[in-house]
């Protein structure tokens, strides 16, 4: 979130900063879905916060294509096609969610509390891997053949991120379909974190060096 917050901070004019802002809120969005199956000892509690967050689990395909469409500069009508149709089915997903149509319960895990899928969370799952292949389709195209240097280091670095971080979350799946394994998706994210804010720092990856190099000055300064 305070990455997503500096990357913010410089104006969401630029589509590839919207996009990243977009994106991320829909992964901070999906690690406090997990955290309020762990957090919360009541199921009512754990299911409501759960739903709640699960809003950013449905937008998280659409978010995710349009960073790499607007990493990769994808603009071409095909591509915008799909990405509407990305958004339309996690706009649709978003509403289900809310009327239970998505999640019908919450059941006791050694972990804490997980979900039960409802008739559309098939939707959601088919989205979701969909949408993460298209995902790598233009990262992969943006690195192979970039349209400058800044854009190759920018696709290697989101491509390193993502071959670490797609295992992680797809073991989110697997007990929702019966395979009782610990879900390691958040540790997924804290690698996938963890090498976007180093590229920021060492490589000016989303020019949020300045930004950084701001905020110091003032703290230093107020102090």
């Amino acid at each position: 979130l305070l990455i997503c917050g500096l990357v913010a901070r410089q104006g969401l004019r630029d589509p590839l900063r919207r996009a990243f802002t977009w994106n991320t809120l829909s992964i901070v969005s999906w690690n406090l879905d997990i955290f309020a199956l762990y957090y919360f000892t009541d199921a009512a509690s754990a299911e409501w916060w759960s739903r709640v967050f699960r809003i950013g689990i449905c937008l998280a395909p659409a978010t995710t294509f349009h960073f790499a469409l607007a990493l990769s500069e994808s603009g071409a009508l095909g591509w915008r096609v799909l990405l509407g149709g990305a958004y339309a089915t996690g706009f649709t997903l978003a509403v289900a969610n809310m009327f239970g149509l998505l999640v019908t319960n919450v059941t006791p895990h050694r972990w804490g509390w997980y979900i039960e899928p409802g008739p559309l969370y098939g939707v959601l799952t088919a989205s979701l891997v969909i949408f993460l292949g298209l995902w790598a389709n233009r990262v992969w195209r943006a690195y192979r053949h970039p349209i400058s240097s800044r854009q190759r280091v920018q696709a290697k670095f989101w491509l390193l991120g993502g071959l670490i971080q797609i295992p992680f979350v797809l073991t989110n799946l697997l007990p929702i379909y019966g395979i009782n394994i610990y879900p390691l998706g958040n540790v997924g994210n804290v690698l996938f974190t963890a090498i976007v804010a180093y590229a920021m720092v060492r490589h000016r990856l989303m020019d949020v060096d300045y930004i950084v190099r701001k905020g110091v000055s003032f703290g230093l300064a107020a102090g």
